[in-house]
């Protein structure tokens, strides 16, 4: 089990891109991340410091803890103008990672599992012929590896489009949880 609470516990924990991406915004935002194996010691962890709990199951399709809300989000589409297919340009690691999951397609996947599979990132990305690389990590891709290219990075913010909105679905809660 794992917390971490600034920027400087996740650096000197050593993790990979894919757990960089999971930590990083959410504790430069203030929170407290939690991680590991065993969920049951997480959440009791986490039930110890925290009146709300926002649990993210990552690649898990459904949470394993049973929450008083469930809110899913799903990525958009950057409607960027032209993309540059990168598999042909895949180096090492990168390379068997397109070949083991073709699904993946003509985005380059979040790898970085180890210093090998950074300097694979680092060599594909330098070997696409683009004018500059946009990345949709919550993390600072370019200060974990070197991109020679201009880099633009994707984000997203919610804009409610329907009626009710989250704060009046969630106000019913809150004021639950306040009266516990």
């Amino acid at each position: 089990m794992q917390r971490f609470a600034s920027l400087d516990d996740i650096v000197a924990s050593h993790p990979t891109i894919e757990e960089r991406e999971e930590y990083e915004l959410p504790v430069r935002e203030g929170m407290v991340m939690w991680a590991g194996v065993d969920y049951e010691a997480i959440l009791r962890a986490a039930e110890a410091e925290a009146d709300v709990i926002v649990w993210d199951g990552g690649n898990n399709d459904l949470p394993f803890v049973r929450p008083d809300v469930m809110i899913t989000v799903v990525d958009p589409n950057t409607g960027a103008g032209e993309l540059v297919d990168p598999r042909p340009y895949a180096i090492g690691s990168i390379a068997a990672t397109f070949e083991a999951y073709p699904h993946i397609g003509s985005v380059l996947p979040a790898m970085g599992y180890g210093d090998e599979q950074l300097a694979d990132l680092t060599a594909t990305i330098a070997a696409v012929p683009c004018d500059v690389v946009v990345t949709g990590t919550p993390i600072d891709l370019a200060g974990v590896v070197r991109i020679e290219q201009p880099v633009r990075h994707a984000s997203y913010e919610l804009r409610e489009i329907s009626s009710p909105g989250l704060a009046q679905l969630l106000a019913p809660h809150i004021e639950r949880w306040r009266r516990a």
